[in-house]
């Protein structure tokens, strides 16, 4: 996306009102059992924006407890008008597990949209132990 917080690109997870209230992406990643992890990334958003660490990909709507989730963060405002780039950082540790998924999940929870669309910028993205 030609907005970012650093480099030359960001990710943008975009809801446009046509194409449904739902829009996530997720990424498998290979861990070390009962290891401490941190995740940090950056975030501009005007709606709210779920960061999840599971064992199996799949959100639970909306933001419902799940047996999947190690860890969550649900970060942004929804309807900000003026958002600005945020950190967050998640804390988490691998359990039993060698893969997980990272999930983030932008999502307007049915309520009335009054713009036709709604974003989130995701940046730098990283884990470390």
């Amino acid at each position: 996306a030609s907005e970012y917080r650093s480099g030359s690109q960001s990710l943008k997870l975009l809801q446009e009102r046509s194409y449904g209230t739902d829009f996530s992406v997720y990424q498998q990643i290979a861990v070390e059992k009962d290891t401490n992890y941190k995740l940090s990334f950056w975030f501009k958003s005007n709606e709210t924006l779920a960061c999840e660490v599971v064992t199996e990909h799949g959100f639970s709507y909306p933001y419902a407890e799940s047996t999947n989730r190690i860890a969550r963060i649900i970060v942004g405002k929804y309807g900000d008008t003026n958002p600005i780039w945020n950190k967050a950082t998640i804390d988490f540790s691998s359990g039993d597990n060698e893969t997980l998924y990272i999930q983030f999940d932008a999502n307007a929870l049915e309520y009335t949209v009054n713009a036709d669309t709604h974003y989130a910028y995701i940046d730098d993205v990283s884990i470390e132990k």
